[in-house]
């Protein structure tokens, strides 16, 4: 289809819309079992089957959290699918809502990547940790009790930091989070550990508005849209990646902490083998857990710290090194 697929964001109808690149509406799908709490991305797989994903969750206070999947909308003959459900809960979440510094599930980005769906958090805490959390599901119907498994730092600022959207593509492999004032490019990753390959940032000339949605047209093209507001619709914008002008996350190259997620405990490797590390680890809120000095790759113990995100940040001479984690 030459359609781009969208929808409205909470309290409004359960409808999924079909426009051209102009901005006119073709086609418009009801969900018929479905009802949009909080609407708030799309994915799609290679056969073109759609994922709408009612996971918005800004005071963290859901338990009714839900994806829907229903087939390729340029197949329907008809205006109306009727969806089939995937229900999701966050193991890590105990309280609804968790104090003001553990408000870190609302899903706002979701892709799909070989048979499964990734979700990535939108941090509502506070004070802000600027950590997205990744979590992983099956494409098919059922009900997922999810853990995290990765976390990444984005940034200090909830007004630029804060992850709204996301997608891969299916072609080069490359995954992209969207921020108020950037994309975060992930390429060269093992399996699905997108924040182990190559990070490139890539910052946008002329800010949006308040961008809600990215998708891949082709290899450097995707499209972006904004949400609208008091009546007046958002804009569509055409996004062109650079070839070689992103600025490279070259900080932590070489480095590593594994395992991620951990129980008992982790441990950081270097760029340089047998060196002496200054270990700092630090939770959601700021507060240092945990001060010492390891040679890399030596056990740093864990077990004692309460389940959560937390930051290594390792010093090694004059670099700094910032490796997000969650402990079980």
């Amino acid at each position: 289809s030459n359609l781009i697929w969208s929808h409205e964001d909470s309290g409004n109808e359960n409808k999924i819309f079909g426009f051209d690149t102009l901005g006119h509406l073709s086609r418009t799908i009801t969900l018929t079992n479905a009802s949009n709490v909080d609407w708030e991305d799309l994915a799609s797989d290679e056969d073109g089957n759609l994922f709408v994903a009612d996971l918005g969750n800004n005071s963290n206070t859901r338990t009714d959290l839900v994806i829907y999947k229903i087939p390729d909308p340029s197949t329907l003959t008809s205006n109306s699918a009727t969806a089939e459900e995937l229900h999701v809960t966050f193991a890590d979440q105990t309280a609804f809502p968790p104090p003001p510094s553990g408000r870190n599930f609302d899903v706002e980005a979701v892709i799909w990547r070989q048979g499964s769906l990734c979700l990535f958090t939108k941090d509502r805490s506070e004070p802000f940790s600027g950590i997205t959390k990744m979590y992983k599901l099956a494409d098919q119907p059922g009900t997922y009790l999810l853990m995290p498994e990765a976390t990444l730092f984005t940034g200090s600022d909830p007004n630029t930091d804060r992850v709204t959207s996301a997608d891969c593509n299916r072609a080069t492999g490359e995954m992209v989070l969207l921020t108020h004032n950037r994309l975060i490019s992930f390429t060269h990753y093992p399996s699905d550990r997108f924040f182990e390959g190559t990070m490139r940032e890539y910052f946008f000339n002329t800010l949006p508005g308040q961008n809600e949605a990215i998708a891949f047209v082709t290899s450097k093209k995707l499209y972006m849209t904004e949400e609208g507001a008091s009546g007046t619709g958002g804009h569509l914008y055409q996004v062109t990646l650079p070839s070689a002008t992103g600025i490279p996350s070259g900080f932590a190259a070489g480095w590593s902490l594994s395992p991620n997620p951990a129980s008992d405990c982790i441990r950081v490797e270097a760029p340089v083998s047998s060196c002496r590390l200054h270990i700092t680890l630090v939770g959601i809120t700021g507060t240092v857990v945990l001060e010492t000095h390891v040679v890399a790759g030596e056990p740093i113990p864990v077990a004692a710290l309460p389940s959560g995100c937390y930051l290594a940040v390792a010093l090694l001479g004059q670099q700094v090194v910032r490796l997000p984690f969650v402990k079980l």
